[in-house]
């Protein structure tokens, strides 16, 4: 199984050593380089909490995936060209049930990429959880996830 993790499921995996766990499963954990423009972006006074971040990362073996190009969110090479007509359905779809701009670009490019990779995004922020689901996608909480694999 393919999953990708929303930038708010690193912090439940800091919280505890599941993420040693999952490293363990037979699960494929695909990123992109929005998340780890989220994790870098960790304010300096919280240092020791960005290189637990990229240590745990690294412990699940994470495979890079590109998102679609978007001016100013996208680093070359690591962006996809396409008509953007599912990234912004999904955008679209956040937008309606959440603040605009309460990061709801990066969500709806993580959860663009996912849909892309046939991965299963695990997040807890309801709205992108819904606007995947509703654009062709699938999408689970932290919680349903532990459910599956780690309570097993």
């Amino acid at each position: 199984m393919k999953y990708m993790f929303d930038s708010n499921i690193f912090d439940k995996l800091l919280e505890t050593d599941e993420g040693d766990f999952i490293a363990e499963q037979n699960i494929e954990i695909l990123i992109t380089s929005v998340q780890l423009e989220e994790l870098a972006n960790t304010p300096d006074k919280k240092i020791e909490k960005r290189r637990n971040f990229i240590i745990k990362l690294c412990s699940l073996r994470p495979r890079l995936v590109p998102n679609s190009a978007l001016a100013g969110k996208c680093r070359a090479g690591l962006a996809v060209a396409d008509t953007g007509i599912q990234y912004k359905a999904i955008k679209n779809d956040i937008d309606s049930k959440e603040k605009k701009g309460k990061n709801n670009t990066n969500d709806a490019l993580i959860a663009d990429a996912a849909l892309r990779e046939g991965c299963i995004l695990v997040t807890d922020d309801a709205a992108c959880r819904e606007a995947m689901n509703k654009n062709g996608g699938t999408a689970i909480t932290w919680k349903d996830f532990k459910a599956q694999y780690i309570s097993s």
